[in-house]
């Protein structure tokens, strides 16, 4: 990256903000540049400050309000927002899609993959936790939401698997890539599987993957 990368924290745990504040003093592609505990001090200084990745807490986004983060992601379209959350959120994880958030960081990754995480997003991707898929939903009932498809067998194989590793938050780079297939071949396939499942974006499909329990362990 030729400049860093600002990153703001908003949460009201001291723990996380002194862990995530620790990891991003050793990132060189990365800058911490403010925190705020409450929704408040985090508009007024949002006001002050341009960044770019905002990190916060499944909880204290949903204690915050819904219609506020909705609002806010509306009028900062370039923000890109992260949460950290434990296994027991996961089925919070649909609904905060809808938000907006493009990453879901467990609280109890490492160093190394949090700055991978923060590298795909910030490239525009969604990024999941590997943690996330140590649970295969079978006891979490996720909202699709959009789409009226009820099942995955309208999907040729190599759909599912363009489909998983769209939702595992791998760009249309890296799937050509493990696939042996051009980036052409793989844009075929996600506009196919924007039509054939009916939803309108990247967000859409990982929602239908959470709910049809297409994805896997890495």
């Amino acid at each position: 990256m030729n400049s860093s990368v600002k990153v703001f924290i908003a949460d009201d745990n001291e723990l996380i903000k002194q862990g995530i504040s620790s990891w991003l003093r050793g990132a060189q592609d990365y800058k911490l540049i403010g925190k705020a505990s409450y929704w408040d001090e985090f508009i007024e200084k949002s006001k002050l400050h341009k960044y770019l990745i905002v990190i916060s807490t499944i909880q204290w986004v949903l204690n915050e309000g819904r219609t506020e983060f909705k609002d806010y992601m509306k009028q900062n379209p370039s923000v890109k927002y992260m949460v950290i959350f434990n296994i027991l959120e996961v089925q919070n994880i649909s609904e905060l899609l809808q938000l907006g958030i493009k990453g879901f960081i467990n609280n109890s990754i490492l160093k190394e993959e949090f700055i991978q995480a923060l590298d795909k997003v910030h490239e525009g991707n969604h990024y999941f936790s590997s943690n996330i898929f140590q649970s295969t939903f079978s006891d979490i009932d996720v909202d699709v939401g959009e789409g009226d498809k009820d099942d995955t067998d309208h999907l040729t194989n190599r759909e599912g698997e363009v489909l998983e590793m769209i939702s595992h938050g791998l760009t249309t780079k890296e799937i050509a890539s493990r696939l042996d297939i051009s980036k052409r071949t793989v844009d075929g396939h996600r506009a196919r599987l924007l039509s054939k499942i009916g939803v309108k974006n990247t967000a859409g499909l990982v929602r239908y993957a959470l709910g049809y329990k297409v994805l896997k362990n890495n």
